[in-house]
């Protein structure tokens, strides 16, 4: 089993585990470092023995990879565009010929979507499809469903392809009313636009408008008879789907598709469907009359945790909370009135500990509370409760995951609008530890003494050597290294590097790892001159000077490509220019 998360401070990866789901070992650091290869393991295919997908690097870019399941076998299959730059990538799959066949689809040169086909026995990658107006690829067992535009048209009908030219054809044309530039079930006119959803029981469902019953929920496997309406809900020529329904829907563990959808009552609510129309059908109305119950984008932010999915759901007499949902109208219910009464302003599921879904909300004054929730109402309990300072309100920030423990911040700010505000003034700042328990939601040893107008927030959370670093800054030491193993005793200054507060030791977003050392730009004396530094590790005294930029120097930025680093340097006589080490 194949699987990516980001973890211990390497950015997000591709690990994998044996079929008892234990043990889980990190494949390959595609992306070495803190840095994410955001590897697209959910679209993969298996093909010949191997398992292809695309991933990025900082060197290559986005691009196709394969592998053998070994880190030695983990390798990059083909370059689109040779160096960090490329083209997107949209799907991937495999055909069902004689001598399968791996297919993948990339944006092209000349605004043109391609598609490509590779056989293993030939060795040859090669073209067998383009066109200019493609939308919403979606890869479906050994076939590609994707919108191609009509001609002089925005918008565009569902069609198929095996990879062949002959396995190329439309699947039906939903929209036999519309003329000229809305021609179309769909619009074809954005990239972002993605209208195929889950794959159920051997067919994808999706959302068209006919003209007729408004945007609707159609389903496909893949065949001219086996594309029709599944559920008209009864909402006239209007759309009972959104037009972009990527973030309206979330899958459930028994397979079937929870989404977002509008009936007669005019608001969007929970629906649930296993692919048939008898087995379409609205879950609960959340907000009875005519306000939603569910947000749009709402269920982008859901979670599962022991077989059910988390989501946040709205009502006028309680305001925004969690709701969750075993796929049945009886097992669908409001978790907790966490902020009692009409005043729960925003909310948001934070993260998965071992004990639950961590909960952020805020009222509509600014207090600031955080929940754990295993589902029920006596398993809800609140964490914390950050209150107005004065005139100064709370903002939440989450910093990472240290040994099962989510680390947090809450900053008082003059004006914040919702949960979150990462770029902003701070009065006052404390950073917290928590397990998903009462007791073990702490304060972590930060001093986060600030005058107003100073810089506060945390972070390049890393993991490097089986050890914990970020940078923060005290408000005595401006940023400097931090040291951290998740508990409040733990949690210390490691290292102050330019010994005065004029200046910060750190002045990175992030540290590199390369070849078992961190690099970062920062000071290590009072001019605040920026430099290139490097820690091998260990004590605090492991830090050295890789590039000491004489007075009147300064360096800008830092990236990594392969096992090089390249930064940029402003010098007095040559000016700004890029350097490598």
């Amino acid at each position: 089993y194949f699987f990516t998360i980001a973890k211990d401070g390497l950015g997000n990866e591709i690990w994998k585990c044996d079929s008892t789901l234990t043990n889980p070992v990190l494949l390959k650091d595609i992306n070495p470092g803190q840095a994410s290869s955001d590897a697209y393991i959910s679209g993969a295919v298996k093909y010949n023995g191997k398992l292809y997908f695309f991933a990025r690097t900082e060197m290559n870019g986005l691009e196709l990879w394969q592998t053998d399941g070994t880190e030695a076998g983990t390798i990059l299959f083909y370059e689109s565009v040779p160096g960090a730059w490329s083209l997107s990538y949209l799907s991937i799959g495999v055909t069902n010929h004689t001598t399968p066949q791996l297919y993948f689809v990339r944006n092209d040169t000349g605004s043109y979507v391609s598609i490509y086909t590779y056989n293993y026995q030939a060795r040859g990658i090669k073209k067998v499809y383009s066109e200019k107006k493609v939308v919403s690829v979606y890869s479906f067992g050994n076939k590609f469903l994707f919108y191609k535009g009509e001609p002089s048209s925005d918008y565009g009908e569902p069609w198929v392809t095996d990879g062949t030219p002959a396995g190329t054809f439309m699947l039906k044309e939903i929209d036999t009313i519309g003329t000229g530039t809305y021609n179309g079930s769909n619009s074809i006119t954005s990239n972002s636009y993605n209208y195929f959803m889950s794959n159920i029981g051997g067919a994808v469902m999706f959302a068209a408008d006919d003209r007729v019953n408004g945007r609707c929920l159609w389903r496909t496997d893949g065949t001219t008879a086996g594309t029709y309406l599944i559920k008209d809900f009864s909402y006239g020529t209007a759309s009972g789907l959104e037009n972009n329904i990527t973030n309206i829907y979330t899958t459930l563990p028994n397979g079937n598709m929870m989404f977002a959808a509008k009936d007669t009552s005019y608001n969007s609510e929970p629906w649930i469907t296993d692919g048939t129309t008898a087995g379409t059908f609205k879950l609960t109305e959340i907000n009875p009359g005519i306000k939603s119950g569910l947000l749009y984008n709402v269920l982008s932010n859901s979670k599962h945790f022991n077989n059910q999915v988390f989501f946040g759901g709205y009502t006028d007499s309680l305001g925004y909370n969690p709701y969750v949902t075993d796929g049945t109208t009886a097992g669908t219910q409001l978790v907790s009135d966490l902020i009692s009464g009409n005043s729960s302003l925003y909310f948001s599921f934070e993260d998965t500990l071992s004990n639950g879904i961590m909960m952020v909300a805020k009222d509509s004054v600014g207090t600031i509370k955080i929940f754990i929730t295993d589902g029920t109402t006596v398993g809800t309990q609140l964490l914390g409760t950050y209150p107005l300072m004065g005139t100064y309100k709370p903002t939440f920030l989450k910093l990472g995951k240290v040994n099962g423990k989510v680390l947090y911040t809450i900053a008082y700010n003059v004006s914040s609008s919702g949960l979150y505000n990462q770029s902003f003034f701070a009065q006052s700042q404390t950073a917290y530890f928590t397990d998903g328990t009462i007791a073990g939601t702490v304060p972590a040893n930060i001093n986060f003494n600030f005058s107003l107008q100073a810089s506060s927030t945390p972070k390049a959370l890393i993991k490097f050597n089986n050890e914990w670093y970020f940078a923060a800054n005290d408000g005595k030491t401006g940023y400097e290294i931090w040291k951290t193993d998740g508990t409040v005793g733990g949690t210390y200054l490691f290292k102050d590097l330019c010994k005065s507060n004029a200046g910060n030791g750190f002045n990175s977003e992030r540290f590199i790892e390369l070849n078992g050392a961190l690099f970062f730009i920062g000071s290590n004396d009072s001019s605040g001159t920026r430099k290139l530094l490097k820690f091998n590790g260990g004590s605090s005294s492991g830090f050295s000077v890789i590039d000491p930029s004489a007075p009147g120097s300064s360096i800008q930025t830092l990236y990594k490509s392969g096992n090089f680093l390249f930064y940029g340097k402003g010098e007095p006589v040559i000016g700004n220019e890029p350097w490598i080490s």
